[in-house]
């Protein structure tokens, strides 16, 4: 009888972050911050606001996308315009960050390791407010040599603006910077940037490059590996 192969910890690491980025980029609601109870409060205010009430198909179907473009999406469901929507549901949202906003396991470990020896960034689909609110809440803001809000390029995610912007603040080319993202709309923009990619969380489940949670031992401890400085070579 034979056994299955249970992977190395050398081949887990590699699987997960291949060679040695010079940068690591991190998407921020959902990968970082759980804003998600957040987005849901925002989503229902705006619907009972007109005697409405928002399913789960519809903020399942707007999960990743930017707050305009969440508005874009609900003009034609609720009559309403865009611009007014979009005003709403980042207020609301706002107001529920020190309700209900979290960092997710890991978050603070993983962010501190990498900005150990790596620059790092996180370029989030949420407009400056709302970034600035969830990583202050989370503990995150001060860690992190670089954020950009999707308020601050010509195009969000699926774009892959914030990732070009991140890297060129951080002055890294992005085909040798790393993204952690949790959604498929983000991993569109960052692929689409030129960056490796490594997905977490349920949403993104089945890519090549994949934990379900930042506070994956392995992952931590690739963290650790590729942040350490690289011994001075010796002829």
């Amino acid at each position: 009888m034979g056994f299955s192969h249970l992977p190395t910890y050398r081949e887990q690491a590699d699987s997960m972050i291949p060679g040695r980025p010079e940068a690591i980029v991190f998407a921020c609601d959902g990968t970082l911050m759980d804003t998600h109870a957040c987005v849901r409060h925002a989503l229902d205010a705006v619907f009972q606001r007109r005697g409405r009430l928002c399913s789960d198909e519809i903020h399942e179907g707007v999960v990743g996308l930017s707050i305009p473009a969440m508005a874009v999406v609900l003009t034609s469901i609720l009559c309403a315009d865009a611009d007014r929507l979009a005003g709403e549901l980042l207020t609301a949202v706002i107001d529920h960050v020190p309700v209900a906003a979290t960092a997710l396991p890991g978050a603070v470990e993983i962010v501190t390791l990498a900005a150990s020896d790596l620059p790092v960034a996180i370029a989030s689909n949420s407009p400056r407010p709302l970034l600035n609110a969830s990583l202050t809440h989370g503990g995150l803001l001060d860690l992190v040599h670089v954020t950009i809000a999707a308020d601050e390029v010509p195009g969000p995610k699926p774009a892959p603006d914030v990732y070009l912007a991140a890297c060129r603040r951080l002055d890294v080319a992005p085909h040798r910077a790393l993204a952690i993202e949790d959604s498929p709309v983000g991993v569109t923009a960052a692929r689409a940037a030129g960056l490796t990619v490594l997905t977490v969380g349920p949403r993104t489940r089945g890519s090549r490059a994949h934990v379900d949670h930042l506070d994956n031992p392995a992952l931590l401890r690739r963290i650790c590996e590729i942040s350490a400085p690289e011994p001075d070579l010796v002829s």
